[in-house]
């Protein structure tokens, strides 16, 4: 058996702003590499070859935690609300001849009634200082940010504050220069901190391509359309421009 989570990721990706939070939706896109997950599938049944082994957050790795702010390292991002807001999922009851730890038997209640008011315990993963997920597989998005990445965003005034907006989550993009960072009181690197240079970009996104083919997770059509992606993008471009008016 393997479980994986696609780290940093809302339930598709999305690339306009989301009405409801305020904020860009996450363009995180997973299909890349489930797309090499579903071809090591195959090749688990057919000719027998052990595909990547599992990768998601768990207790025992301290990748997992309650939601609350602290637990999960979340960092204070100016203008970035965060409550630890969860889908609380109760216990419920389908009936005497239904298993419910073994999911199994026969479902003779429809819809289910609701077994106890307590919840279960629900957990969720921990992030490193950029406010992305440590655990699971770390696409290159999440591995060379640009900026954090969330499964999750709460609603704004007007749409119903502080509840969960639907299956969205955010885009809180890293300021550029460390001028704007501090000016904004952002806790984390500007996009120049990281990389200094659009050739370093490239060469970090290329690296971290390497690495997740290496490991199984990326098809090697599919780094090299990131590494040119990254390539063509204009990451860190206008500050190169800045630089060569300076020398003329």
């Amino acid at each position: 058996m393997r479980i994986y989570l696609f780290s940093g990721t809302q339930h598709t990706p999305g690339s306009v702003a989301n009405q409801m939070s305020g904020f860009a939706q996450n363009n995180n896109d997973y299909s890349p590499y489930l797309r090499a997950l579903i071809i090591a599938l195959e090749k688990w049944i057919l000719e027998g070859k052990e595909p990547p082994g599992s990768s998601y957050p768990t207790l025992t790795s301290l990748t997992l935690a309650s939601a609350e702010k602290t637990n999960i390292g979340w960092p204070d991002i100016p203008g970035v609300p965060y409550n630890g807001k969860v889908n609380e999922i109760p216990l419920l009851d389908y009936g005497p001849q239904y298993d419910f730890r073994n999911v199994t038997g026969i479902l003779s209640q429809e819809p289910p009634g609701i077994k106890s008011e307590k919840s279960y315990k629900t957990l969720v993963p921990r992030v490193d200082r950029d406010g992305n997920e440590i655990a699971g597989i770390r696409s290159i998005n999440i591995r060379v940010p640009l900026g954090t990445y969330t499964g999750w965003a709460l609603r704004r005034e007007g749409f119903g504050a502080g509840d969960l907006s639907s299956l969205n989550g955010m885009l809180i993009p890293f300021k550029t220069t460390r001028k704007e960072r501090i000016e904004a009181k952002d806790p984390r690197l500007s996009i120049q901190e990281r990389y200094g240079s659009h050739e370093k970009y490239v060469e970090a996104v290329r690296k971290a391509a390497q690495e997740l083919v290496k490991d199984g997770f990326l098809l090697p059509e599919d780094a090299e359309a990131e590494i040119r992606k990254a390539e063509k993008s204009d990451v860190l471009m206008q500050l190169k421009e800045n630089k060569k008016r300076l020398k003329i």
